[in-house]
């Protein structure tokens, strides 16, 4: 099966800046190193406020707060499919708890400075 490699990334922020770069191949037939691989890279350009969590084979939790990047790779045409599942689910979480629209430095300058 020939792989065709998809390439995408983009940077977003008004308070917090993040960019963001993902490949994948796309299913491939088979598991990692015969299968489809998929990369997602994320990278603090500034101001983001976060936490990676992770779990390790031995059950341990570690946290690493404000990592610079977070990259994220599966191989293997299920692996690829659940977390493109999983990102799905994701998305679905963030659209129903987004605020219907963004404030921007001003409005936040006049809501702080306005008396009640």
């Amino acid at each position: 099966m020939t792989r065709t490699k998809v390439v995408a990334e983009g940077t977003w922020g008004s308070f917090a800046h993040l960019s963001a770069w993902a490949e994948a191949t796309g299913p491939c037939g088979g598991d990692q190193g015969h299968g489809g691989e998929a990369s997602l890279e994320l990278t603090d350009e500034g101001g983001m406020v976060w936490t990676l969590t992770f779990t390790d084979e031995d059950g341990r939790e570690h946290h690493i707060k404000q990592p610079r990047s977070v990259r994220i790779e599966v191989g293997g045409d299920d692996e690829q499919h659940n977390m493109n599942e999983a990102m799905h689910l994701f998305i679905s979480v963030l659209d129903r708890a987004s605020l219907p629209s963004r404030p921007d430095y001003a409005t936040l300058r006049s809501l702080a400075s306005d008396p009640e």
